[in-house]
Order: structure tokens, then sequence, then C-alpha cells
């Protein structure tokens, strides 16, 4: 297996189990969670307000955190979500997850958060590795 792939295995098998726990946890504590659907019925705005807020939780857990570490050493949620969504401006994740459910409608129960992982940050960071 290449240095990409391993890395990017230790990085995304974790965040995986996390994100299944946490939405089994959001369904059980009856936590809101945006799905597909909603995401599409929302304006642009919602969209940007939405993402913003993604991106300010991770900036207010990365600053508690304190430093991050490098990519290569990294195995945490909060390095793996700035790696994810490195050099995309807010805009493009909002064009990103539009194009995602319009062309997978079918998905549209699909929570915005997973798919924001899976979807976006994901490949974009193997793109720029």
């Amino acid at each position: 297996m290449s240095y990409t792939v391993k890395w990017l295995m230790r990085l995304i098998f974790p965040w995986a189990l996390v994100l299944s726990a946490g939405l089994a946890l959001a369904e059980e504590l009856d936590f809101p969670v945006v799905s597909g659907s909603q995401w599409m019925h929302s304006s642009v705005e919602e969209k940007l307000a939405y993402v913003n807020g993604m991106a300010t939780m991770i900036e207010l857990e990365k600053e508690a955190q304190g430093k991050a570490k490098p990519a290569a050493e990294s195995t945490g949620l909060i390095d793996g979500w700035i790696a994810g969504l490195a050099g995309l401006r807010l805009d493009e994740i909002v064009d990103k997850l539009d194009a995602y459910y319009r062309k997978h409608p079918d998905r549209a129960d699909r929570p915005v958060v997973e798919t924001l992982w899976h979807e976006v940050a994901v490949p974009n960071m193997a793109k720029r590795r």
C-alpha cells in the first residue's frame, strides 16, 4: 500500500467510526441532523451559513486542541477536516454539495455532514496529496 493510501486510511477509518457513532447518537438524542432534502430546499444564504458554522466549529475545536500536527502524523478528526477542506472557499463547498445532491436525488436522506466528509473533504485531501 502506498504512503498516501496508508495515510488516508489512518485518517479516514477513525473518522468513519466517529461519524457512524455520532450519527447514531444524534438520532438517539433527537439531535438535529440536516439531510440532503433539507439542504436542497435551503436558500444560498442558509447553505453558506451552515458551511460557515461547520468551519467555525472546526476552527474553535482546533484552537481548543492546540497546534495541529503535520498531516503525516495526524489521526485526529479536526486535523482531517482541516486537511479535507483546505483550499476550498465556502461557496465552492456549497456548489460541491449542491452538485452531489442534484446528481444523487435518491440520497436525499443522507446527512449533509456525511456527504461533506465523503464527497468533498476526502476527495479534496486525495487531490492535494
